[in-house]
């Protein structure tokens, strides 16, 4: 199984920003000059409940896509980013749709997009409505503006998401600034799409046969999982630690600490139901391959 193919085009984009259009600080255009500066191949704009314009901005595409949030989820937020082919309209109304996210969830695909559970550790998402969410292409495993200084730091939902792969819901793995206050945030994360091109059709086919994975900084080259031999490898920019996630309660050689290696190896245990990847550089900053069934 192929999870970051070494012999494929990777197109770097963030997937969750917002504008004035909602409740971002900055323009559509200042946003767009912004990210672009940052060398991103793609950006989303995803204001709340408003669906922005396709377009490019130099070498940059601009997809369309929105952010949904929902009541009546007890004692949690739940929100789904929609990205959109086109300016495609999911048909919406914040009015009468504000309660059914997977309702939210099958018009986004119906029109031909892809939709992301945004930010599980801020909303404080539990085990039973992560399992019962429709069909995502994945969830934010970074999401930058749920971290310091804009809040509780809840920018990092590993833990939601290990529990969830434990009991067998597998979310594929994507970052998100969330761009809001645009000090810290923009281009503090990146999703990393292995897509046949870089339009919205492309990039919408990668993340929905999962052909990404998503970093703070350091670069996957190559990763996969064979079943049979139960080994995961992956090769990387220098990195000083290869973390290898799984739900058993012990199980050796899971961290791999070697300053400036550029390969590492996982043979997965009986205990293992599942297995994941993090990449950590000598700056501490992280990349993150998806969970696959171990």
């Amino acid at each position: 199984m192929i999870l970051v193919d070494p012999n494929k085009p990777v197109y770097r984009g963030n997937t969750h920003t917002h504008t004035q259009n909602s409740d971002g600080r900055k323009s559509f255009d200042e946003a767009l000059d912004i990210y672009a500066a940052l060398g991103h191949d793609f950006l989303v704009v995803t204001d709340h409940w408003k669906i922005g314009p396709e377009t490019r901005r130099g070498k940059m595409l601009v997809m369309s896509g929105i952010e949904y949030d929902f009541l009546d989820v007890p004692n949690q937020a739940l929100h789904v980013v929609g990205i959109l082919p086109g300016g495609a309209d999911p048909g919406l109304d914040r009015e009468k749709d504000n309660r059914d996210y997977n309702y939210a969830i099958r018009r986004i695909n119906e029109v031909g997009g892809a939709a992301v559970l945004a930010h599980p550790h801020w909303s404080l998402n539990t085990l039973d409505v992560m399992k019962n969410v429709g069909d995502v292409v994945g969830a934010e495993v970074y999401n930058a503006v749920s971290g310091l200084p804009f809040g509780p730091d809840r920018a990092v939902s590993t833990a939601q998401l290990d529990v969830a792969a434990a009991n067998g819901r597998l979310f594929r793995f994507l970052c998100g600034d969330d761009t809001h206050y645009y000090l810290s945030e923009p281009g503090s994360g990146f999703t990393m799409v292995q897509a046949d091109e870089c339009t919205p059709e492309g990039i919408i086919a990668a993340l929905k046969r999962g052909s990404f994975y998503c970093t703070q900084g350091p670069l996957v080259h190559a990763a996969s999982y064979d079943p049979e031999a139960r080994v995961f490898s992956v090769d990387c920019s220098p990195a000083d630690m290869v973390v290898f996630y799984t739900d058993a309660p012990w199980a050796p050689a899971r961290c791999v600490a070697e300053k400036g290696m550029t390969h590492a190896e996982y043979h997965a245990v009986d205990r293992d139901h599942f297995v994941r990847c993090e990449v950590i550089d000598a700056s501490g900053k992280r990349a993150w391959i998806s969970p696959v069934k171990a």
